[in-house]
């Protein structure tokens, strides 16, 4: 494996930040007036955010990927990789899209704005499962995409933000409320 790089050092730090940011949003939704089944979802994005920056401290997507490639060469697949690949990314972009869409849709038809934030982190974070998952794979026309026009270094971050975004504005409707 290649050494740590300050892009992936940056990167376990956005998640860090990301990941206290919704822990004080699940601690902000367990005000008295508020119900509490809200705080659980937040806790559960924030450990999800803290597995993400050990993850990417510990390059367990480059080991994963290597691990794949490894097994590949070793049953003598490697040259037919692209026929589990493709349909896997295939299937990768159908749940995103499907699990986006039907959250986007209770993000829209909701007008509570503590939940419609919380939609929005959902959203972003089942974007984050897929490229996730999308790295992993590493199919060639996949990898030109995310690497050689750098999406990935955008991609990345933007969901990201976004969670922390939701989380912030979680925080901010919370203490609206009080």
């Amino acid at each position: 494996m290649q050494p740590l790089t300050w892009i992936s050092m940056a990167g376990a730090g956005l998640y860090i930040a990301t990941a206290l940011m919704c822990l004080a949003a699940s601690r902000s939704v367990l005000k008295p007036n508020n119900s509490s089944d809200k705080a659980v979802p937040w806790s559960l994005i924030s450990v999800l955010f803290c597995v993400f920056a050990l993850a990417r401290l510990l390059q367990w997507e480059e080991a994963v990927r290597l691990w794949l490639a490894a097994e590949f060469l070793a049953s003598q697949d490697y040259a037919d990789r692209r026929t589990w690949q493709a349909p896997v990314v295939g299937a990768v972009a159908m749940i995103g899209f499907i699990g986006s869409w039907a959250t986007a849709r209770r993000l829209l038809n909701n007008k509570n704005k503590t939940l419609r934030s919380f939609y929005l982190a959902v959203i972003s974070v089942i974007g984050l499962l897929c490229l996730i998952t999308l790295r992993i794979i590493s199919l060639h026309a996949i990898d030109q995409i995310l690497y050689g026009m750098r999406l990935n270094w955008v991609i990345d971050p933007a969901l990201t933000f976004l969670v922390a975004g939701a989380a912030f504005w979680t925080i901010k409707i919370a203490r609206r409320s009080v």
